[in-house]
C-alpha cells in the first residue's frame, strides 16, 4: 500500500519475509534526494511505538522505518526479547535495497525495551552512523521485582492481553541473557558510533538511573541528556523532534 499525504512525504508499508515470519514495516521518505535514514526500535510490542516521530523527522529530510517485531501488530511469526535485534538486520537490507540510491547513510532510534535493542544492534554493525535512545533499560532486574521470575512474568503477563504470539524456546534462551547479568555491560564498549541517551527525570516505569548507568559505563563515549519532568513517554514531542533533529543533523549530516 502506497499514498501520499498533505504534509509532502511518501508513506509506504511493506510485508518483508524474514527468516523469522513475515514482517510489517512503514517507510516515510521525504521529498528530497540523497537522505539519511532512521530505523526505529520500538517499544515493549503494542506499546508505544512513537510513529509522530517517525513523521516528523522524515518532514526535516531523513527517511524513517518502524517495524513490528514477529508475533505483534501486523507482523507473523513468534515474539521473544531479543528477537528484534536480529530481524532488524533484514529490516535493513530490505529497506537500503529499495530506497537505493538516494540512502546516504543510516542510524538508529529506540524507546524502553526497543532503545536496549538498539544499542545491542548498533554494537554489532559499524555501519550504522548514529544512535539516539529514549529511556533505555539495562537492568531488567532491578525494575521488576529482581528474580527470574518476575522478569519472565513481565513479558508473558504484559503479552497475554494484547494477544502476543510468544516463542517459550527463544523467550527461556534470552531470558538466560537478560537475568544473568546488565543486559548492556559487554555491549558498551563495543560500540563506535556517537550514542545520545534521552531519559525523562519522572520516568515511573524506567527510572533515569537506568541512563545514568549505561553512561557510567560508557565513559565519555556516550551524551546523556535529560528529560525535565518528563516521564516515560515525553509530552512535549516539539522539544523532542528538536533534540532527535540537532542530534541527526550533527552526526549524519
Amino acid at each position: 500500500m502506497e499514498y501520499q499525504d498533505k504534509c509532502h512525504i511518501q508513506v509506504t508499508s511493506y510485508k518483508l519475509e524474514s527468516t523469522e515470519g513475515v514482517i510489517q514495516s512503514r517507510v516515510y521518505v521525504p521529498r528530497t534526494t540523497k537522505f539519511p535514514v532512521i530505523l526505529f526500535f520500538a517499544g515493549f510490542p503494542g506499546y508505544q511505538r512513537n510513529l509522530d516521530l517517525a513523521v516528523e523527522l522524515a518532514l526535516s529530510g531523513f527517511a524513517t522505518c518502524t517495524f513490528d517485531y514477529p508475533g505483534t501488530w501486523g507482523s507473523k511469526g513468534k515474539f521473544s526479547p531479543l528477537i528484534g535485534v536480529k530481524v532488524a538486520q533484514e529490516v535493513r537490507e530490505f529497506i537500503l535495497e529499495i530506497l537505493s540510491p538516494e540512502v546516504n547513510q543510516w542510524g538508529i532510534f529506540g524507546h524502553s525495551w526497543g532503545a536496549t535493542l538498539a544499542l545491542l544492534y548498533g554494537a554489532q554493525d559499524p555501519s550504522c552512523k548514529s544512535i539516539a535512545v529514549l529511556s533505555p533499560v539495562n537492568d531488567l532486574l532491578s525494575i521488576t521485582e529482581g528474580t527470574r521470575e518476575s522478569v519472565t512474568q513481565m513479558f508473558i503477563g504484559d503479552a497475554a492481553p494484547l494477544k502476543i504470539e510468544i516463542d517459550y524456546d527463544k523467550l527461556e534462551a534470552d531470558l538466560n541473557i537478560i537475568a544473568s547479568q546488565n543486559i548492556l555491560k559487554d555491549t558498551i564498549q563495543q560500540i563506535t558510533q556517537p550514542v545520545l541517551l534521552m531519559h525523562g527525570s519522572n520516568d515511573q516505569e524506567v527510572p533515569s538511573s537506568q541512563s545514568q548507568q549505561i553512561a557510567e559505563l560508557a565513559g565519555d563515549k556516550f551524551i546523556l541528556r535529560a528529560l525535565p519532568d518528563e516521564g516515560h513517554n515525553p509530552k512535549n514531542r516539539e522539544k523532542l523532534v528538536s533534540n532527535l533533529l540537532e542530534w541527526y543533523n550533527n552526526t549524519m549530516r
